[in-house]
């Protein structure tokens, strides 16, 4: 189990950037959750959402980064990518229990409080 204490607000926490590009412009990235506790966002009720994700456009991985097959502001992104899975899937573990995100809970529980979150499971 993790125990994180919010003594510090979690966008500084986070260390985000002052700015980010989305392929096509540079953007300001303001704190949304400036005025609110150190646990913001965590101050409410929210969901967890885990994901394994490929193939992003959003700037995160730069274009040329990694030998990436395709370029963030293309029309067809998707495409590329699909295109170029004999470059990318070899280096993917054949193995399913080795590539895949496995999430050994039927049910997790999140207790917010007022200066942490804990999450654990039930067996």
């Amino acid at each position: 189990m993790i125990d994180l204490r919010f003594t510090i607000p979690f966008f500084e926490r986070g260390d985000f950037p002052a700015s980010v590009s989305n392929a096509s412009q540079e953007i300001i990235l303001a704190n949304p959750w400036a005025g609110r506790g150190n646990s913001a966002p965590f101050d409410q009720p929210f969901y967890l959402i885990m994901d394994v994700a490929i193939g992003g456009t959003n700037g995160w991985f730069p274009d040329g980064a990694g030998n990436k097959p395709w370029l963030n502001g293309a029309i067809n992104a998707m495409q590329l990518f699909a295109e170029a899975q004999d470059e990318w899937y070899p280096s993917w573990p054949q193995s399913d229990e080795d590539r895949a995100m496995i999430v050994e809970a039927d049910i997790m529980v999140f207790v917010l409080f007022r200066d942490y979150v804990k999450m654990w499971q039930l067996c």
